[in-house]
């Protein structure tokens, strides 16, 4: 599973962010929350645009749509705040979510119409348009095109500065 740490430094008599001032904690904690909400704009508009097959392109919009950055005080022991970038806010509607970011391949299933009595479909192999009442679908193979992490990757530099300009103005002022 790919995972995104920000790591700054801290000054040598300095060892946690939960003993600076009440103000540059808030501060920090902004920073993180802006540059998350920075890395889900930039998944959406760079990541989420295609072209195919390379890049994910925008069929209904849902996915790109669900992909949100938060910020979160606490996450564990030890942890002033954590910063998330996520697809699929929506729930059930958005399980695909995750196969696209890291690839994979779908099992073999029947596709039924569900508010139609057949489906209607275009053969390609056959150049012609089909109807049928069910479908065997053989399952398909699908490569990873992340999203999430590229993002992040953009974003990092531009987050870990916030964060340090937080932090090295809290102790030139104190």
């Amino acid at each position: 599973m790919n995972s995104f740490q920000i790591k700054f430094r801290l000054p040598p008599n300095a060892d946690a962010i939960s003993k600076l001032p009440a103000l540059i904690q808030a501060n920090v904690f902004k920073a993180l929350q802006q540059g998350m909400t920075l890395a889900a704009s930039i998944s959406q508009t760079k990541y989420l645009t295609g072209p195919r097959p390379s890049k994910l392109g925008v069929v209904t919009g849902m996915l790109r749509a669900s992909v949100k950055g938060g910020a979160y005080l606490g996450g564990g022991p030890g942890v002033f705040a954590m910063g998330v970038l996520k697809a699929g806010w929506f729930g059930a509607s958005m399980k695909y979510a995750a196969i696209h970011e890291y690839g994979g391949t779908t099992p073999p299933h029947t596709i039924i119409p569900r508010t139609k009595t057949v489906l209607k479909f275009f053969w390609k192999k056959a150049n012609m348009w089909r109807y049928a009442k069910r479908i065997y679908h053989p399952g398909s193979v699908i490569p990873a095109r992340p999203y999430l992490l590229p993002a992040m990757m953009d974003v990092q530099p531009i987050i870990e500065n916030m964060i340090q300009t937080a932090i090295d103005r809290a102790f030139k002022d104190s």
